[in-house]
This record gives structure tokens, sequence and C-alpha cells, in this order.
């Protein structure tokens, strides 16, 4: 995706951070890998630390797909593969 998709990328991040539908924010954390959001690294970070896992898995993986340290990553993913829970298990 070019710069036009990069453009939708500070409005990405406000949603990601603000709404308060899950599949909405998961939607926005994805897209912002996908676009190439170097920028928004940062906002995916803070991300990790969702309240819903579906929202930290997202944005992991965004995060590796722009090229994040994986010292951020590694830990979420170790969480959900340790989880008990249906919903954090990926």
């Amino acid at each position: 995706m070019g710069g036009d998709a990069r453009a939708a990328a500070p409005s990405l991040a406000r949603v990601l951070k603000d709404d308060g539908n899950t599949d909405v924010r998961c939607e926005a954390a994805r897209s912002l890998g996908l676009v190439g959001a170097h920028p928004r690294i940062p906002d995916l970070t803070k991300a990790l630390k969702d309240e819903t896992a579906a929202v930290r898995l997202a944005a992991a993986e965004s995060l590796i797909l722009l090229g994040a340290d994986a010292e951020s990553v590694i830990p979420v993913l170790a969480k959900s593969l340790k989880s008990a829970k249906p919903e954090e298990q990926y």
C-alpha cells in the first residue's frame, strides 16, 4: 500500500486507542501494520497492554510486520500461548 493508505495512520492510531469496540480496535491495529505505518510503532506498542487479548495479538502481528524489536512482542505472544482462556489462545 502506498502513501495514500499511510495517510490514514493517524486516524487509525486514534481508533486503536479510543474506540470502545474490540473488533474495530483489532482492525485498526492490523491496518497500521498493513499500510506500513512505521511512525505508529509507539501506538502499537501501547496496544500490547490493551485489556483485550485479540487487540494485543493484532498489535503484536503488526509490530512484527513493521520489524519492531522482538523484545516487546515476544512476551505478549508467550502469554497467549500459556493462557487457559480460549479467547486468548492463538
